[in-house]
């Protein structure tokens, strides 16, 4: 903005403040030519008196012509004075005008209509700085004007403010637990190759999660907590999985996997009834797929699958009850829209489950059943406009309302952003480190999901039933070091807190909470 007050900066300051006297009512004194001075006293002083008196007359001598006056003066207004030509000059002192240099202000006229006096300005701000656009900033410091996130420090934000340019705004930042879960490390022995998927799963009937692995020189393995033992998938020799999911797609009330592979194959494994696996089916070709989740969409009552393929698309393929998929929908994002997330959420009061998708332009969710995507919450006041990037998007209940929260996690510039989305409006958390989200479970026991990050270091933000915007109080750094492209959650042991499963590649261990 514009300031009407003086311009202060440094460089417009000029070297000290001109020197201006203007004169009083006092005496004004002159220097006449040999140098000694004359006053001008002012007021009323009678008549000239000078060298032409004769010494001891008491006056001056009347005249009507030098013949009546002595010799060496002459008759001048009617008495006789001294012959002295510079007199004339002094006759009349009214005006001054031999030294008008000296009493004249018309010099200073210009400066006087431009600076007038400081005074004027007391009631106007001064600009105390001024920004990159050369707005005032007043008495405060200039904001850091922005074009993106890169343009800002760690732990801010490049967002529109009180300013008309965007500024870097930081974002409150968690404090540190004061406790946290303990964990115990438990080693996978005799992998056959390296790791190059983690999932947790339901692949049984008893209540502890098992763990789906993929390896490097293709095929899979299901490890169960209770034998701590790999159980090989019956895949086809270098079959690459890239993620999957569990649950009866086939109506017979054993579980059953689908599972997404390198090539864009997506597989069918149904479940035997006695811990077994029958030989996979392949369901067509869906494209190549980064991230596959069971839910119920259409209402029917038979699970379906959402996926995101590598190209940004996100897809729901709908179930029929037998393990077949024959029908599906796109989602309509828009052209252009890169799908980065999903998430399996529950947002309305529909028995069918809704979407949360995040792309690289714009939040939205999918009630079940609509392919329209609609605003995540756009009823909340003050809801800020996200810094999009590559947001992981998860969503649990915190609070138990039957309603899901939608939590959001990107690592901007070496530090992590964590977002909540909720009817109640949105919270921003900064972490000083460079988390990548791994995702949500129960570590602590209090039937509330804590959010789990990992790299460089195991972080777990502990979540909070509240009703207010964030759904976390707090964040804890676990004593693990992490150097692991691959991590799950989800409870192992069966003991109801959640379990850690990070695998650098070569090597696979499952953090188990006590």
């Amino acid at each position: 903005m514009d300031c009407g007050g003086l311009d202060t900066r440094w460089w417009n300051l000029s070297a000290g403040v001109l020197a201006m006297t203007v004169a009083g009512c006092g005496p004004s004194i002159f220097l006449d030519d040999t140098g000694d001075t004359e006053a001008d006293t002012g007021g009323e002083s009678g008549p000239v008196v000078d060298e032409g008196v004769l010494p001891g007359t008491g006056g001056p001598i009347p005249c009507d012509t030098a013949q009546q006056c002595p010799d060496g003066l002459i008759c001048l207004d009617g008495t006789c004075r001294a012959d002295n030509d510079d007199y004339s000059d002094q006759s009349d002192q009214s005006d001054y005008s031999d030294n008008v240099d000296s009493v004249d202000y018309s010099d200073y006229s210009d400066y006087v209509d431009e600076y007038k006096d400081y005074s004027d300005y007391l009631d106007v701000n001064y600009c105390y700085e001024y920004g990159p656009f050369g707005q005032c900033c007043d008495y405060e410091p200039c904001p850091e004007y922005c074009y993106n996130n890169d343009d800002c420090f760690v732990g801010q934000l490049c967002e529109p403010g009180q300013y008309v340019n965007p500024t870097c705004n930081y974002v409150p930042f968690l404090a540190e637990c004061e406790t946290g879960p303990a964990l115990i490390p438990m080693d996978i022995e005799g992998l056959p190759d390296e790791v190059i998927s983690l999932s947790f799963l339901q692949a049984d009937d008893d209540p502890a999660d098992e763990l789906l692995v993929g390896f490097g020189s293709g095929g899979a393995a299901i490890i169960d907590s209770a034998t701590a033992m790999l159980t090989d998938l019956p895949l086809a020799k270098g079959t690459l999985i890239t993620d999957g999911t569990s649950g009866d797609f086939d109506g017979d009330l054993d579980v059953d996997l689908v599972l997404a592979a390198d090539g864009g194959i997506t597989y069918f494994v149904a479940g035997d009834g006695a811990g077994g696996w029958l030989t996979p089916v392949e369901l067509g070709a869906f494209g190549n797929i980064s991230s596959i989740e069971a839910l119920h969409f259409d209402g029917d009552m038979q699970l379906d699958i959402a996926f995101i393929h590598d190209g940004g698309l996100a897809s729901v393929a709908l179930g029929d009850g037998t393990g077949a998929f024959p029908s599906g929908v796109v989602f309509a994002l828009g052209d252009g829209a890169t799908v980065v997330s999903m998430a399996v959420t529950k947002l309305s009061t529909g028995a069918e489950d809704d979407l949360a998708v995040s792309t690289l332009q714009t939040d939205a969710y999918f009630l079940g059943s609509e392919t329209q995507p609609k605003v995540l919450f756009p009823d909340v006041a003050g809801l800020l406009e996200p810094p999009h990037v590559q947001r992981t998007f998860h969503s649990q209940d915190f609070d138990l309302d039957g309603f899901d929260e939608v939590v959001g996690t990107q690592v901007l510039q070496n530090w992590t952003l964590v977002e909540t989305l909720r009817p109640q409006g949105e919270a921003r958390h900064a972490l000083f480190a460079p988390g990548r989200s791994v995702g949500l479970t129960d570590l602590d026991g209090d039937s509330v999901p804590d959010l789990v990050l990992a790299d460089p270091s195991l972080i777990v933000l502990r979540g909070v039933a509240t009703e207010e915007p964030s759904v976390f109080d707090c964040a804890f750094l676990l004593d693990v070091s992490v150097d692991a492209p691959f991590a799950s959650v989800g409870d192992f042991d069966g003991n109801g807190l959640g379990d850690i499963a990070l695998s650098d590649g070569a090597e696979l261990t499952i953090h188990q909470s006590q």
